[in-house]
């Protein structure tokens, strides 16, 4: 197993009715803020399509997104919700198909995948891309986050949702985004990241926590040519002491597993934390043999 090597694990927060502010000399986060109910307003809404793109204006901007519900949705259930973020360029569309999240989920899940926005970042580059956060970087910006909270909100008024039950899947720079909610708001229970960027965005040398606390897992390949393995290895190593976790794992396979994958579940005093550097072969894709399964399977594990 490749040694886990990073510093790291602290942050400053934004967003609306997630963030609260720094007990004083303590670095603690008031938990008030996270009482949300286990069902939103919109139960007892009949359902249109089950299958709907629609947009939403904030910042400015009209945003769109895709909401996928049960064939069989029931409006006095409160359903979780997976959030599948797409790569760089990409769009929600291309996040539902090359995740698989759906395929191996039951009818108990709701799934949004939303587009990120054509932009021009610092370092002039404009691509389709998640803004990472408020720390500095040529792709920080906290109109995204922004856009999840009025994008959470919308969900619950128009489904019946379970807010205290929310999760994410992403490619890329959406699974940078994904690290960057997991850490800056409370929306989310767990995330699942693959083939993300070095977690430059994450508040590593910074003197502050996460306000957000999510089980993890980390997926990279060993043989990504966009981002060396030492990118994942990164990411674990901050997750792995924010969650109070040792450097041992217990290891993991999985039916479509090649020869030189590796996965592990790190023993944690906090949320659960895993791994997976995944097989030289795959490059910088996600390993479709068995991504969607596992993490589905993660997920419903923590509901």
């Amino acid at each position: 197993m490749l040694a886990i090597g990073c510093d790291g694990d602290e942050t400053v927060y934004i967003g609306s009715h997630q963030i609260s502010a720094l007990e004083a000399g303590t670095g603690a986060a008031d938990d008030a803020s996270v009482d949300l109910p286990t069902r939103s307003n919109g139960c007892g809404q009949a359902l249109g399509a089950s299958v709907n793109t629609q947009t939403l204006d904030v910042a400015g901007y009209s945003r769109m997104y895709r909401v996928v519900a049960p064939e069989t949705y029931d409006p006095e259930r409160a359903y979780p919700v997976v959030f599948g973020f797409h790569a760089r360029d990409g769009d929600g569309e291309q996040a539902r198909e090359r995740l698989q999240l759906e395929s191996f989920a039951s009818d108990a899940w709701i799934f949004v995948y939303p587009d990120a926005r054509v932009q021009q970042f610092a370092n002039e580059v404009v691509a389709s891309g998640w803004q990472n956060g408020p720390l500095p970087s040529p792709f920080d910006g906290t109109e995204d986050l922004e856009f999840m909270d009025a994008l959470l909100d919308r969900l619950a008024a128009d489904y019946c949702m379970d807010r205290q039950r929310v999760f994410a899947a992403g490619e890329g720079w959406g699974g940078e985004f994904g690290a960057v909610l997991g850490c800056f708001s409370r929306h989310l229970r767990a995330f699942a990241q693959a083939g993300a960027n070095h977690p430059y965005f994450l508040p590593v040398d910074q003197d502050q926590d996460c306000v957000g606390d999510p089980a993890v897992w980390i997926f990279h390949g060993k043989g990504d040519e966009e981002f060396p393995l030492q990118s994942g290895v990164q990411h674990l190593e901050f997750w792995r002491q924010k969650n109070g976790c040792g450097s041992a794992g217990e290891p993991l396979e999985f039916d479509g597993f090649a020869s030189d994958d590796e996965c592990g579940a790190l023993m944690c005093s906090g949320p659960a934390t895993r791994y997976c550097w995944y097989s030289a072969s795959v490059g910088h894709d996600v390993p479709s043999d068995y991504f969607g399964e596992a993490v589905m399977q993660f997920f419903t594990d923590l509901l």
